[in-house]
């Protein structure tokens, strides 16, 4: 009995070893660009999979967490196509919340989710329309 009690304790504490390993990777590299502890270039400045994957996750928690009195919104067009540290905007903060296959309803929840936040200092919205979101959505 008393074999399987150490070898239950020696893989326990193995087990919770590596997971605090993975855990503390995972928030060193933050594939999803979440935590934001940390910011090295060559080693956790580029994030290929946001661009594929997790996209809306990063941008609902860029639009919570910022302060930003223009947001940029419509498809990737918007979204590749618009700088939100242009010129044009003068000294007021913008973001860029432009989405790929982004559909009007998805824009409507977009701009309420940025209205009804705390401290909200959103006056601007610029939303680009494309013929084929229109389409699409069947408007």
């Amino acid at each position: 009995m008393k074999a399987y009690s150490r070898f239950l304790k020696i893989f326990g504490v193995v087990v919770l070893s590596q997971l605090t390993v993975v855990f503390t990777i995972n928030l060193l590299v933050d594939p999803y660009k979440i935590y934001r502890i940390i910011n090295i270039e060559y080693f956790n400045q580029e994030k290929p999979l946001i661009e594929k994957q997790g996209m809306r996750k990063v941008k609902s928690i860029d639009i919570e967490q910022g302060n930003y009195e223009i947001l940029l919104l419509g498809t990737s067009r918007v979204q590749n196509g618009l700088n939100p540290r242009s010129q044009v905007f003068g000294s007021k903060k913008a973001y860029n919340a432009g989405l790929p296959s982004a559909g009007i309803y998805e824009l409507h929840q977009i701009i309420d989710f940025a209205r009804t936040r705390k401290n909200s200092r959103l006056k601007t919205v610029i939303l680009g329309l494309d013929f084929s979101l229109l389409i699409k959505n069947n408007c």
